[in-house]
């Protein structure tokens, strides 16, 4: 992996990992570079030349949980310069792997509105993923005309209004609503600000 990529892989983990333990979550790297940390030095063609299984391969950045362990996530965690529906098309067969996924979105370049100042979830946004149990379509929930519903994922496209379509942090993980107060998101897109730029 190139090395400035890699930074932003780390920068992009790291800042939702502290977001999701301040809240109050567990929070377990579980991703296969936190499983075999030797990864690291290997270029992208030594790594395809290991040929690991692909339940390794594919194993989400982070497995989440409430304290009580009664709710858990798995969440893969993505950096991009801009919105595109085929980082959701990228991720299919993890979800086809585990069922349901959650994706956690930074957008280094998000679409604003004229010149209102930016929110931190205009930067940070993320969307369940799962296969339909009855259909085995591949589908995200999203906000569509203010009520959350599965769509399929080949329905979704790359305007604009896709990406806002995609939910609150808080809605996925419902502690982060209770440190609202503290703007933790805030605080977090601020600190990666200017320091990733586009992908």
């Amino acid at each position: 992996m190139e090395f400035r990529n890699r930074i932003k892989k780390e920068m992009t983990e790291g800042i939702v990992r502290a977001i999701l333990d301040d809240a109050g979550y567990r929070v377990i790297g579980s991703g296969i570079e936190n499983v075999v940390r030797e990864l690291a030095c290997l270029s992208a063609l030594e790594y395809a030349g290991l040929d690991f299984p692909k339940a390794m391969r594919t194993l989400p950045d982070l497995t989440v949980m409430d304290r009580e362990q009664r709710c858990k996530y798995l969440v893969e965690i993505k950096y991009r310069g801009g919105w595109s529906s085929q980082l959701l098309r990228e991720i299919e067969a993890q979800a086809r792997l585990y069922q349901e996924i959650v994706l956690v979105y930074l957008n280094g370049n998000p679409v604003l509105n004229g010149n209102i100042e930016p929110s931190a979830s205009s930067y940070l946004r993320c969307c369940r993923l799962r296969i339909n149990p009855e259909t085995e379509v591949y589908e995200a929930e999203l906000n569509h005309y203010n009520e959350l519903c599965w769509l399929p994922v080949d329905d979704i496209g790359d305007h604009a209004g896709q990406w806002w379509s995609l939910q609150l942090m808080q809605r996925v993980f419902p502690l982060l609503e209770q440190r609202k107060e503290d703007n933790t998101l805030v605080s977090a897109i601020n600190a990666l600000r200017g320091i990733l730029g586009p992908a």
